[in-house]
């Protein structure tokens, strides 16, 4: 089974590819889009620091960083540029998953939407777009925050599901841990996926709500957070 990954490299991804590599799923080849959309606003808070270190504490108490045992790596500037160069290893994945990813549409839409799941770290009926689990914090929605895998379609973040899980959130929660936390979630979500493609049993439904987009969140916003939830 040849899986493909097709995002921006980051340390959250970094580890979720190399935990399903410790659990025996292989990963044939990741691409990664060095320049993706990014806001004319500072999004980076006062405790992107802090963040930065306990998540890279957690993430290496458990697994490798490196992408050593990802057999291709290719780096391309823009996702949808016209010169397509790895057209031959999408079409021979098996399964692609997308994370992180600017829009996806037109040609590599077509040509992945019936063999592809999004990670989208958040809930994706309530909160669309990005910094989801964020904006829900914001909101004090603490039981819509959690992850989403689901087709790829014409819009944002509304394709079919294939599951979408609450996140579980101590009283006493970081928000700089949320994205750890995303992490295991879409980490167990994805060997779901993989091994019920592998049984040819990936089942799907429809989205009940129209989750609200959101964009990015400005640092001034994120620095109002509650850094704990109480």
């Amino acid at each position: 089974m040849k899986i493909l990954l097709i995002g921006t490299d980051t340390l959250h991804r970094r580890y979720i590819i190399n935990s399903l590599i410790d659990q025996g799923i292989n990963f044939d080849t990741c691409i990664f889009q060095k320049k993706s959309c990014s806001p004319k606003f500072d999004v980076k808070p006062k405790w992107s620091r802090v963040e930065k270190l306990e998540l890279t504490k957690k993430f290496k108490s458990k697994t490798r960083m490196d992408l050593k045992r990802v057999k291709k790596i290719i780096e391309i500037n823009k996702l949808q540029s016209k010169d397509f160069k790895f057209k031959k290893e999408i079409l021979e994945a098996n399964f692609v998953i997308v994370s992180g990813a600017d829009w996806i549409k037109g040609y590599l839409l077509k040509i992945i939407k019936h063999k592809s799941l999004n990670i989208h770290m958040g809930i994706a009926e309530k909160y669309r777009g990005l910094d989801s689990n964020l904006w829900a914090w914001y909101h004090k929605d603490f039981r819509n925050i959690g992850v989403t895998l689901h087709k790829l379609d014409n819009d944002l973040d509304s394709g079919l599901i294939f599951r979408s899980q609450r996140l579980k959130l101590n009283k006493n929660q970081k928000v700089w841990l949320l994205r750890y936390l995303e992490s295991e979630l879409a980490i167990k979500l994805l060997k779901q996926a993989i091994n019920n493609i592998r049984n040819s049993k990936l089942k799907f439904r429809k989205q009940k709500f129209d989750g609200r987009y959101y964009s990015f969140m400005p640092s001034v916003i994120k620095n109002s957070l509650k850094q704990q939830r109480s």
